[in-house]
C-alpha cells in the first residue's frame, strides 16, 4: 500500500479503502478512510469507517460507492 502510494505521490489520506476480512484491517487503519463491505466479517467492520448496504455480494462495491 504505502510503496505504491509513495511511487504515485499519493498521501494516505486520499485513499479510500474497500475491504471484507480481518486481512483488510491494516489497510483500512492506513487509509484516509475505508469502507467494510456488508459481507464483512466482525473485526471489520469496526475497523472500517463505513459499511456497506446490505445485499448480494456481487453488487457490494457498487451499492458502497452509490452511497458515499
Amino acid at each position: 500500500m504505502d510503496v505504491v502510494a509513495k511511487y504515485y505521490g499519493i498521501d494516505p489520506s486520499e485513499v479510500l479503502a474497500f475491504g471484507d476480512g480481518n486481512n483488510d484491517i491494516d489497510m483500512f487503519r492506513w487509509a484516509g478512510a475505508s469502507v467494510a463491505m456488508s459481507h464483512a466479517t466482525v473485526e471489520a467492520y469496526a475497523a472500517a469507517t463505513f459499511v456497506a448496504p446490505p445485499g448480494d455480494p456481487a453488487t457490494c462495491l457498487a451499492r458502497a460507492v452509490a452511497n458515499l
